[in-house]
This record gives C-alpha cells, sequence and structure tokens, in this order.
C-alpha cells in the first residue's frame, strides 16, 4: 500500500500544477535575469530542458483530452515566443541554443509519455 498516491491524469490536480508551473516558468524567464553565481558553462541549457519538460509533463497529464502533439508544439511555440521576448528585456537575449534545450526538454517528455485515455465532459 502506498502512503501517497498521486490523483489519475486529467484531475483537478494536474490542472491546477500546469497552471503554477506555466506562471512561475513566464516569470524565471521573462524578469530581468539576475546572477545566480552559478558559473558553469551553459548550466543554463540544462534550466531549459528540465523546465520545459516539467511543464510538457503537468500539461499532459492535465489535459489528457488534448492530442500530445499539439501540447508539444504549443510548448515549443511557446519556447520560442520566450526567446523572442527575452530579446527586449534587460540582461536577456535570444538564443537558438536555449529554445533548442526548451523543445528536447518536450520531445523527451512528448515522445514516450504514454496514451491517455479521454474523458468525457
Amino acid at each position: 500500500m502506498s502512503f501517497f498516491k498521486l490523483p489519475a491524469f486529467g484531475h483537478i490536480f494536474w490542472r491546477a500544477s500546469a497552471v503554477i508551473s506555466i506562471i512561475i516558468l513566464l516569470l524565471l524567464t521573462l524578469l530581468p535575469s539576475v546572477n545566480t553565481g552559478i558559473n558553469f558553462n551553459n548550466i543554463d541549457k540544462v534550466y531549459h530542458f528540465v523546465a520545459f519538460a516539467g511543464v510538457t509533463f503537468l500539461f499532459m497529464s492535465a489535459f489528457i483530452n488534448l492530442n500530445r502533439v499539439t501540447i508539444a508544439i504549443s510548448m515549443i511555440i511557446l519556447g520560442f515566443a520566450i526567446e523572442v521576448i527575452q530579446y527586449q528585456i534587460p540582461g536577456r537575449d535570444f538564443s537558438w541554443l536555449d529554445w533548442l534545450a526548451d523543445c528536447a526538454g518536450v520531445l523527451a517528455i512528448a515522445i514516450p509519455f504514454p496514451k491517455r485515455k479521454k474523458i468525457k465532459a
């Protein structure tokens, strides 16, 4: 018997988590850059990969009636839009490599994500 059991896909838990995650993602990516003191080459690419993999997982878990290709394409477009907007923000810039890391995170979740049963509204 499990002490903590996650709710089924499509549950309000997943929807709330998806909305909160997108808000956090937008805040972290669209506010002016802050120096974290971490100075590993291209560590931000890891951040991009993890962030977009996490948000994609939550959206696929929350909105099971949406096609996973639609969700994946939406996340890829969101990553590109963020990069375009970052070009206008002090301390930020447009980076193709950041966007490719976003895409890799999305695809790492979208491709192996299990088929989900649709819920009737």
